[in-house]
């Protein structure tokens, strides 16, 4: 199957016996090839807040999701270097090999289980 041109197509593969491999239909992020969460910024540069947050499936929609069981899939999600903090509600996401190396936290919540 081909990603069209204007959607991300990341396939995460966790090669686990439950196969939850899957690919990630955003849009993708300016001039790049992938979406916001998956697309590689060079050393320094951070990613838009106000465009991650807007990303997301908004919250009534994802504790309906929650309450089956699933999760919002951001799994392979590349945040290097990205400052979030409390600025973006992780609660019903899936981050599963996430690049989250040197993270800056400005400020921790409660809500925070990744």
């Amino acid at each position: 199957m081909t990603t069209p041109a204007d959607k991300c197509g990341f396939i995460f593969d966790d090669q686990s016996p439950n196969d939850s491999s899957h690919c990630c239909y955003r849009d993708t992020w300016g001039d790049r090839d992938q979406c916001i969460w998956h697309a590689l910024v060079t050393e320094g540069q951070r990613k838009p807040i106000k465009t991650l947050r807007h990303t997301l499936t908004n919250r009534a929609v994802r504790d309906q999701v929650r309450s089956s069981n699933r999760k919002e899939l951001l799994d392979g999600a590349k945040l290097r270097q990205q400052e979030l903090g409390s600025q973006i509600d992780f609660e019903g996401l899936s981050f599963r090999q996430a690049d989250l190396s040197r993270q800056i936290w400005k400020k921790q919540t409660s809500k925070m289980r990744i």
